[in-house]
């Protein structure tokens, strides 16, 4: 009986003990559960905002990217300086983008009837204030007011490439002269070769004397007094009707030529002072055949007469 009860004794024993090792280890593994779940959320969320971040910053890189190609702001008007002829006019029409200063052009525009007997000039400066990349080319465009050397006043319009010039002329008051640069409207292609190379530029040849306006060749002259070289010294000299009242003034001025692939052409700006007080600027655009004269009067006009009536194309 005694033997019966020790090895009951030492069965109970040795079952509690396998109940408490199992119960330690199950304790163990349940305890370590919560742990692990926060360990792996954890480093979820950090990937997850890793990826967030990543994609914000990619985002913000195409952005800034699509703004730096979408700007205009710093575009600049390629080089269009030189002679441009009408389409469907070329002996009629033309522009003379005689300065250009990044997106402001210097331009002379000049209509002639086909006898040449009736010319009308005007000289500009338009800002093109829209200069954008079409994908193919740069384009500007501006617009301007304007005073033709028949008394006309307008305004006009300018689309301008490196291939073409589209101008358009709005005439808004017509002096009742029947000629004007309203005939102008079109589009105007680049003529000769205008590249202006560096250093002195060609010699222009000896110009002959006596120059008359077209329009008005008893009334408007010009004589080149002497020449050295590209510097000519001439007058200009504007007579009224009847020659009541006759203005002249002495200009002196150096070109600045270039060889167009058929003649040599020099231009210039000038300032001035007639004689009768008046002061102003101009220029003159001259060849071998052709002079064409742009006077700009700046000082209030007296009613006096002054070489201001003097702008047009001069031949000899």
């Amino acid at each position: 009986m005694k033997k019966t009860l020790s090895f009951l004794l030492i069965a109970v024993l040795l079952v509690s003990s396998v109940l408490g090792v199992s119960a330690a280890v199950t304790s163990k593994t349940v305890t370590s559960t919560p742990d692990s779940v926060a360990l792996e959320t954890e480093v979820a969320s950090d990937v997850i905002t890793q990826e967030a971040t990543q994609e914000t910053a990619q985002e913000t890189a195409q952005e800034t990217t699509q703004v730096q190609l979408t700007s205009d702001d710093e575009l600049v008007m390629p080089t269009i300086t030189g002679t441009w002829k009408h389409e469907k006019f070329p002996n009629n029409c033309s522009i003379d983008v005689n300065m250009q200063c990044e997106n402001t052009l210097d331009m002379t525009i000049t209509v002639a009837n086909d006898r040449l007997t009736k010319i009308a000039s005007s000289h500009v400066k338009v800002t093109l204030d829209n200069v954008y990349d079409d994908g193919v080319v740069i384009r500007g465009e501006g617009s301007f007011e304007y005073t033709d050397s028949f008394g006309n006043e307008g305004t006009g319009i300018v689309s301008a490439s490196e291939n073409v010039i589209l101008l358009i002329i709005n005439e808004e008051y017509n002096a009742g002269r029947g000629w004007g640069i309203s005939r102008a409207t079109g589009d105007y292609i680049f003529y000769g070769d205008g590249t202006v190379t560096p250093g002195p530029g060609p010699d222009m040849p000896e110009l002959r004397t006596v120059w008359h306006n077209v329009s008005s060749p008893i009334d408007s002259s010009i004589v080149i007094n002497s020449q050295d070289g590209n510097t000519i010294y001439f007058t200009v000299t504007a007579m009224k009707e009847n020659a009541s009242q006759i203005a002249t003034s002495d200009i002196t001025v150096t070109l600045d030529t270039r060889y167009d692939g058929t003649l040599v052409r020099g231009d210039a700006d000038f300032t001035y002072v007639d004689s009768f007080g008046h002061e102003g600027t101009g220029s003159i655009a001259v060849s071998e055949n052709v002079i064409i004269l742009v006077i700009e009067q700046e000082s209030e006009n007296d009613g006096t007469w002054s070489i201001a009536h003097t702008t047009g194309k001069y031949i000899y």
